[in-house]
């Protein structure tokens, strides 16, 4: 397959700038290879507005479909907003709000079963790396966070390793490869999926985005800064063309 690009907006933009954004990129024709993780306000506009870009929401509820659950959105309402994908677990959540590997696996298995692909994201902190088995730990992370070891639909996982983010630190050549083989081997060992999807996701961005995207099992990327520029995101999505030539 072609490699993607995961676009995370984060808490960024008003809906007019992000309206313009998505016209920008469709005046290109750079949308096909894309996936936007807008803020969650804009998902259902933009969704209905913009039918060729995929989006994305940037969490979901651990909830099951409908209640009293003020703030929540489910994974029911995302699909009947036409939305196909929903990023779990990223750092931020696990870190800032405290979610575990046992409450993402609710998130995931919601999502399955209401047809939303979940980007599943894992990652060790810079004192694991240094201190631990990071390999083991990223393997825990992963199985406990996947509701079902027989899942039926597209899961695309994303490793943000947490030194890596925002702090514009690419781990080295050798060290995608170790991380990438290893999980290819757990999700082929474990069953995880039928369509399993790696990508990764950390500091990408203009200058890097080629070199990841030669490394093996290496699908795509999950990008937070530099998609916040129209201009750098073209770019980067062209770049994802030419290295899909190159395949």
């Amino acid at each position: 397959m072609k490699p993607f690009i995961i676009a995370n907006w984060k808490m960024h933009f008003s809906l007019a700038e992000a309206v313009d954004i998505c016209f920008n990129i469709i005046s290109q024709d750079l949308q096909h290879n894309l996936i936007i993780a807008t803020p969650a306000p804009y998902l259902a506009y933009l969704s209905h507005k913009f039918e060729s870009i995929k989006f994305c929401a940037q969490n979901v509820s651990h909830f099951a479909d409908h209640g009293a659950y003020t703030g929540e959105f489910s994974a029911i309402m995302l699909k009947s907003s036409s939305i196909d994908y929903a990023v779990i677990g990223h750092s931020e959540r696990r870190n800032i709000f405290g979610e575990t590997n046992e409450l993402i696996a609710q998130k995931v298995h919601h999502c399955v079963q209401n047809g939303v692909t979940p980007i599943i994201c894992i990652g060790e902190s810079l004192f694991v790396r240094d201190n631990y088995d990071y390999k083991t730990f990223l393997t825990t992370q992963l199985i406990n966070s996947i509701a079902d070891l027989s899942l039926t639909q597209t899961v695309i996982i994303a490793y943000e390793p947490i030194w890596s983010i925002g702090t514009d630190i690419i781990p080295a050549s050798e060290q995608l490869i170790e991380i990438f083989t290893h999980l290819h081997f757990i999700c082929q060992q474990t069953q995880i999926a039928n369509n399993i999807n790696l990508v990764y996701g950390g500091s990408v961005n203009l200058n890097n985005i080629q070199q990841i995207l030669k490394i093996p099992y290496i699908q795509g990327v999950l990008v937070g800064k530099a998609a916040l520029d129209s201009e750098v995101l073209s770019q980067m999505l062209r770049a994802c063309l030419t290295r899909a030539s190159k395949r």
